[in-house]
């Protein structure tokens, strides 16, 4: 993220917008014995970065995933 630190440093630069990626399952396909609820790998390794660069929503219900779709659709 060190580009990123630079990019919002340069005056004349434009904020970059926020990318956003929707995990709509927790659920891995193993290939030596079918599906795996324990393996939680795309978030632990997110996670692990900074908060300045990384958010995680988890939400419990519908309008909490309506909130937090709209937050994150508004975000740089």
């Amino acid at each position: 993220a060190k580009w990123l630190k630079v990019c919002n440093e340069i005056p004349w630069r434009r904020p970059i917008a926020s990318l956003n990626y929707l995990l709509s399952s927790h659920v891995w396909r193993q290939d030596h014995n079918g599906f795996s609820h324990q393996d939680p790998g795309f978030i632990d390794h997110v996670i692990n970065k900074k908060a300045e660069v990384v958010r995680v929503y988890l939400p419990p219900d519908a309008n909490c995933l309506l909130s937090v779709t709209d937050h994150c659709l508004r975000s740089r």
